[in-house]
């Protein structure tokens, strides 16, 4: 019941409380933009800022003669919270953008600046005010909210710079062995410090698709290749760092994983929106196409017209790589796993509206003969899977005749 004991143990309860509260909020801060990241070089970028507005509003503090009273403690939670956005707004849009004159960037930047302009005004009245109480937390969130502004338009631009200059181009390094680790860290590398899913989409699709052990054996060093349906460019990826001269144009309806593969490609190719029938420009002919999980996804008329495309704008000695999902795999009756693939794959077309025209061994064998094509493999993806490959060549015109 002694008022000076009781408001020294209150005193000291809070100041403890919120200690350790402003210590909990910067370790959350700091997992969830790791999370979201899934980089720890962006991550640092990011709170790097909150980082140096904690400890120069602390030293502010100390020589304008400020106690660490209860104020600034509480404060300082907020000061975490807002203050980590506006650096994480930077990484976010250099990420996306990675182009410092984009004007989608300087979009990005006038938002930040706005942001802390109202935030900055808003709490710096209240360092203005009579109550002691009130003007010290005001002073706080002033500075702290000031600082956190200053280090990320100070500290995280300089460094976003750094890390996403153009790294030099890997076709200009010796090719590895196909599926080598050397291999996997290289292709993973045009992929570094991207959107964190389509980074550990890939990741994972290289590890755990046996597309990729397979897929290097049915080139026979292309120099020019069209790949119908790019996705997020991992087999395009995967292509050229085992071919140094190849170039691959590609085409993808989604205009997110086309931004994704342009990058990935970067200066060996190109990667436009579209689906096909359609197909890339190009100012010669290609050597090898290359139609990957595809097919079903379309109708029997643009199947045609797709392969007919190809035909016209592939060499003499040209070569067609597909693989593709049959309608009816030998034992898949007792294997459920592939029935629930299979199920997966339906809901999600249907879900998007599409299609789904699953055909037989037989039924492409002819259809790609028909569109002028020889039929030199066929092999299963993997034991287990619905998935096969068909590799085939651009007939010649004496097989053309005699087929007439």
């Amino acid at each position: 019941f002694d008022p000076a004991l009781f408001s020294r143990h209150l005193g000291s309860l809070l100041h403890s409380t919120f200690l350790y509260m402003a210590i909990i909020v910067g370790l959350i801060t700091l997992v969830t933009a790791f999370m979201y990241f899934l980089d720890w070089k962006l991550t640092a970028i990011g709170t790097a800022p909150t980082v140096f507005a904690v400890v120069c509003t602390l030293g502010t503090l100390n020589l304008l003669g400020q106690p660490l009273g209860i104020p600034v403690l509480i404060v300082s939670v907020v000061v975490i919270g807002m203050g980590t956005d506006y650096a994480l707004y930077l990484v976010r849009a250099h990420q996306r953008y990675q182009d410092e004159v984009s004007p989608s960037l300087g979009l990005i930047r006038l938002s930040v600046f706005l942001s802390f302009a109202t935030t900055f005004l808003g709490f710096g009245v209240l360092a203005l005010a009579d109550n002691a109480m009130l003007k010290s937390a005001g002073l706080g969130l002033a500075l702290g909210i000031g600082y956190s502004f200053i280090g990320a338009v100070m500290i995280a631009p300089p460094l976003l710079k750094r890390v996403f200059a153009p790294a030099q181009e890997v076709g200009t390094a010796p090719p590895v062995a196909a599926g080598s680790r050397e291999h996997f860290r290289r292709t993973m590398a045009r992929f570094r410090h991207m959107e964190s899913y389509p980074r550990v989409f890939a990741r994972f699709k290289i590890m755990m698709d046996p597309m990729f052990p397979r897929l290097a054996s049915y080139m026979e060093n292309p120099r020019c290749i069209i790949d119908i349906g790019t996705g997020y460019g991992i087999p395009a990826a995967w292509l050229l760092e085992i071919f140094p001269e190849a170039r691959i144009y590609g085409i993808e309806p989604d205009r997110r994983r086309v931004r994704v593969a342009s990058r990935v490609v970067g200066t060996r190719g190109a990667i436009t929106v579209g689906a096909a029938p359609g197909l890339p420009e190009l100012t010669g002919k290609a050597d090898t196409a290359m139609i990957l999980d595809v097919i079903h996804m379309l109708s029997a008329e643009d199947l045609h017209r797709t392969l007919a495309n190809l035909r016209q704008m592939l060499d003499d000695s040209g070569r067609l790589v597909l693989r593709a999902t049959l309608s009816s795999v030998p034992g898949a009756a007792r294997q459920r796993h592939i029935v629930f693939k299979r199920m997966i794959e339906v809901t999600r077309i249907r879900i998007f509206k599409g299609i789904c025209n699953f055909r037989t061994e037989r039924q492409l064998r002819d259809i790609l003969d028909a569109a002028g094509f020889e039929v030199t493999a066929v092999e299963q993806s993997a034991p287990g899977h619905e998935e096969f490959w068909f590799a085939s060549r651009v007939k010649n015109a004496s097989q053309n005749r005699a087929q007439g």
